[in-house]
């Protein structure tokens, strides 16, 4: 544990420095971006910790540009900016993983397209509860995701998408779970949101319902809903902002072990991912963030967050029984915080590094120029 604290402790010196620099080099940035009209880049490298895969090191770039060209300068629509995007990351225990996509609006912001690949050998960990310890596990994945959707009334949008993927299990003692699966979405959503990177008002509720099928080639008949709902507040005019998530995912169909929700990998942070999963899913998550005025001209700020969530239904991919029903399930409680910086002020691009503690007794860091909810 005194590891964890002293790495967390290096990066908020690294970070501070980091802020220092980009500092000097947007403004490079900002009058090149200006003077061509083009859009920004940005790339910045960052460190990681989960204890299932050690210390990382991830490099993120990112391209955002207008991609209507100023066609509704003049209209009363704000549009947000299109990127071009690519992230890899390696980690100390020889896992490596990396990916590129794209996400275009188009319109006045009338079309929302995205797609990716991401691809992936991931070694770690995971808590087998009959034998009591954590046994060794490889996990090599490959996906291919596109959608399309188009705003229909207001701020709804409606539409559709393909995604290919094929996943690898191995653990220790084991022969591999290899599968391979082709499937559509439908997706439905409503964005009020005043930003797309890191929103200060308005709210986000985002559906996605996949079928899996044999027909299409894939291994199995699989339906999964997933189901959010995120709202953003501005609480006073001095930089202090609190957001909130409610995120679920439901299995309706055959269930296969390679694709349960696992608790960390998507979503709520002090999880590894590696212990507690299972087919179904929900949990509420709240954040607080303040950017002080007098550091680095508003760009620096801090977060807190907190959240609960439920695992439930199917088996572990190495062999752990879950609970049935939600209502049998055990919370899976988490608290952290992290530090923010303000990449792209204009944009409301942040880089942020947080650290969480959850049911698995471990410290977990993360570092990405998203937000989390």
């Amino acid at each position: 544990m005194k590891l964890q604290y002293c790495i967390f402790f290096l990066l908020i010196l690294n970070s501070m420095t980091f802020a220092q620099e980009s500092q000097r080099a947007q403004k490079v940035i900002e009058k090149v971006s200006n003077d061509s009209q083009k859009g920004n880049f940005v790339l910045v490298p960052g460190p990681s910790y989960m204890p299932s895969t050690k210390l990382g090191l991830s490099l993120i770039g990112m391209y955002l540009f207008d991609a209507n060209s100023g066609k509704y300068k003049n209209q009363d629509v704000n549009v947000p900016p299109s990127i071009l995007g690519a992230f890899a990351k390696v980690t100390s225990n020889d896992s490596a993983m990396g990916a590129v996509g794209t996400q275009l609006f188009l319109g006045p912001d009338l079309w929302r397209i995205s797609g990716g690949y991401f691809e992936g050998d991931i070694l770690s960990e995971m808590f087998q509860v009959q034998l009591d310890r954590f046994i060794d596990t490889s996990n090599e994945i490959r996906a291919v995701l596109v959608n399309v959707n188009r705003r229909v009334w207001k701020k709804l949008f409606i539409g559709f998408g393909a995604v290919w993927n094929e996943v690898i299990f191995t653990s220790e003692g084991s022969a591999p779970l290899g599968t391979s699966n082709t499937g559509f979405k439908f997706n439905l959503f409503y964005d009020t949101r005043d930003n797309t990177f890191s929103p200060t008002d308005g709210f986000f509720l985002n559906t996605r319902t996949s079928f899996y099928r044999k027909d299409l080639g894939g291994d199995d008949n699989i339906t999964t809903i997933d189901a959010s709902f995120s709202q953003y507040f501005s609480l006073t005019d001095n930089g202090h902002l609190f957001s909130w998530i409610y995120d679920s995912s439901f299995n309706l169909g055959d269930t296969n072990p390679n694709y349960n929700y696992n608790f960390g990998s998507r979503g709520p942070r002090g999880y590894t991912g590696k212990v507690f999963e299972g087919a179904n899913m929900l949990r509420f998550e709240g954040e607080y963030k303040y950017y002080f005025k007098s550091i680095l001209s508003s760009r620096f700020g801090l977060a807190g967050f907190a959240g609960v969530g439920f695992v439930f239904g199917g088996r572990s991919r190495v062999g752990n029984d879950i609970s049935s029903d939600l209502f049998d399930s055990d919370p899976l409680a988490h608290i952290g915080g992290g530090i923010r910086y303000k990449v792209l002020p204009k944009q409301n691009l942040n880089m942020r590094i947080d650290m969480a503690y959850g049911r698995e007794d471990v410290f977990t860091m993360y570092f990405a120029l998203n937000e989390a909810i």
